[in-house]
């Protein structure tokens, strides 16, 4: 056990890793070890690259910034430390978990849809107006309130950075998840419309249903000339809401 500040940290496992850091369930007790609650904590592993540091710094900062129902909040963090950690709730699992079991119903895929469209509304329109860039079912966390909230802010550009630190683009230019990456993004050409056409792979995923106005939807948010998709996150939620209300008279 662990002590940080008036917490004591207890690590109970490790439920997920990646190339840079581990997230591990956590006890975290309050000083007099009367009360504890159940986290998750995530750690930076390879903090030899010193741009890899810098990065895992940013994630924490940038979440810290965001005041959303629907964005992954931060608990306690120690972004200084040899190994940096922060600590966020504790989720009941993930949107690919959900989609691969077929667990959801139409009424639970238009809330994920909700969701994930509420969230990216809040980034692109947040004051340095920030792109995921790595939007996928992995990363839509499910918990036990029934709230979704986009997590692993890892790879998150800044598009109005406050300052000329915002140098970090190499790794977010070759790292993501290939399936949902627009195709831009192989060349390190990120625009709010690369988030956009990870929402729509999501949604043609999610939803399975034939339905022409949602396959017009998906078509649009995944249209391959950056182009000819969506203008903004506004204008796929105007068709979104058309199709939502449409499936829901008949549920």
């Amino acid at each position: 056990m662990e002590s940080f500040h008036s917490y004591f940290i207890e690590s109970i496992e490790e439920i997920g890793n990646g190339t840079f850091g581990k997230v591990d369930k956590i006890n975290v007790w309050n000083y007099s070890l009367t009360q504890s609650t159940f986290f998750a904590r995530k750690t930076l592993i390879n903090t030899k690259d010193e741009e890899t540091v810098k990065r895992f710094v940013k994630e924490a900062k940038t979440l810290i910034s965001c005041n959303h129902t629907n964005i992954v909040r931060i608990i306690l963090c120690d972004l200084y430390n040899k190994t940096p950690w922060f600590v966020m709730p504790l989720a009941d699992n993930n949107l690919s978990y959900e989609i691969e079991n077929n667990i959801l119903t139409i009424e639970d895929k238009i809330k994920v849809a909700n969701s994930i469209i509420s969230a990216i509304k809040y980034l692109h329109n947040h004051e340095k107006k920030i792109i995921h860039r790595d939007i996928k079912p992995n990363n839509i966390l499910k918990y036990q309130d029934g709230t979704y909230k986009l997590a692993d802010f890892g790879l998150t550009k800044h598009l109005n950075p406050s300052d000329n630190s915002e140098k970090l683009t190499q790794i977010g230019q070759w790292m993501g998840t290939p399936k949902y990456m627009a195709p831009e993004s192989y060349h390190g050409d990120f625009t709010e419309k690369s988030d956009i056409y990870s929402i729509g792979i999501i949604f043609d995923e999610l939803f399975n249903i034939n339905n022409s106005h949602l396959s017009n939807i998906i078509n649009t948010a995944t249209a391959q000339r950056v182009s000819s998709r969506y203008n903004s996150i506004e204008s796929l939620n105007q068709d979104f809401q058309i199709f939502a209300n449409e499936v829901m008279k008949d549920v």
